[in-house]
């Protein structure tokens, strides 16, 4: 009996311990890259849902895989997209990344399933023998095939990062990207690379937590995570668009924490406050852009200025 305990708690150590690998090998491809990977929540989010969305309407789990490895590898390029053309702040960016996913996945869910809550139980992959034994249960963990991908991105990224050349430039562009650029190496391309292995490796847990362990669930936002996204403050997040104030959220607290029951709650919060984030950095950065012309044109005007004077000067000076 002690035997048969034994086996069934380390299957299902398992089997919970496959998410949190997958998304801790995603980060180490992200911030070996340079670029600060928060968002992870949001890809094992979006990972769950396309793989129960499309498992769900196809019968095939291998389909639901498939899918929930292209969403996390859309959502990274994304945030990569967002840090190295955009110019935004990633934790900004993986911020409004986690929000969105949360309010995307619960409109899927309802528009779905008419539940803002929980996605219908579909079939996962069913290797390895049947019952409720510890070796049975621990048998089926081990022949999972979300499980073995996880396994061999565990074994093979220290190798890849080591001993290859894209490893050499995921490193180089991480530690430093100024000697990386100056050999040849483009910074922005392999970021986006590592990124997308970092989706793809992010989504496979969220792909196990759906097609392994329950129906997806879509947990509500607090108040707390919106404070800790605003620094603790009811903030008024805001842009300045040349000396235009474009509020983009009034309360992002309120935004979150709506009434319950009703369809804001069920969409608009987290929808809103990561549309928000986005706008407010956009913002930033097209105030910074026109700072820095307005600065520009201010001391071209100055420069110009002191060379009139000087050379009405001049003639002075040399009688």
């Amino acid at each position: 009996m002690s035997s048969i305990v034994s086996l069934t708690m380390l299957a299902e150590s398992i089997r919970i311990a496959v998410p949190y690998t997958c998304a801790a090998i995603a980060g180490v491809w992200a911030e070996r890259s340079g670029v600060i990977q928060i968002g992870l929540e949001g890809i094992l989010l979006t990972g769950a849902f396309s793989s129960v969305a499309v498992a769900y309407a196809t019968g095939s789990a291998s389909l639901g895989l498939v899918a929930a490895i292209g969403s996390g590898i859309a959502v990274s390029l994304g945030h990569g997209l967002l840090t190295e053309k955009a110019r935004i702040h990633a934790v900004i960016s993986g911020i409004a990344i986690n929000l969105l996913a949360l309010a995307t996945t619960r409109m899927g869910l309802r528009a779905l399933y008419d539940s803002s809550s929980n996605s219908p139980s579909i079939e996962g992959f069913r290797f390895g023998p049947t019952g409720a034994t510890g070796h049975s249960m621990l048998a089926r963990v081990l022949v999972d095939p979300v499980f073995i991908c996880a396994v061999i991105a565990l074994i093979a990224t220290p190798y890849l990062m080591q001993n290859t050349r894209f490893g050499l430039r995921v490193r180089a562009a991480g530690e430093n990207p100024v000697a990386a650029s100056s050999v040849g190496i483009d910074i922005t391309k392999t970021r986006l690379a590592a990124l997308a292995v970092s989706g793809a490796i992010c989504a496979l847990g969220g792909a196990h937590l759906a097609l392994r362990s329950a129906p997806v669930r879509v947990w509500h936002v607090g108040g707390a995570r919106i404070h800790c996204a605003c620094g603790g403050r009811r903030w008024r997040l805001a842009s300045e668009l040349g000396g235009t104030r474009v509020p983009c959220l009034r309360d992002a607290r309120s935004a979150a924490n709506c009434a319950p029951g009703s369809s804001s709650e069920e969409h608009g919060g987290g929808f809103g406050a990561g549309i928000a984030i986005f706008g407010d950095a956009f913002g930033a950065r097209v105030c910074e852009k026109a700072q820095r012309r307005s600065r520009g044109a201010w001391e071209t005007r100055d420069g110009v200025r002191a060379g009139l004077t000087w050379r009405q000067m001049s003639p002075t000076m040399q009688a």
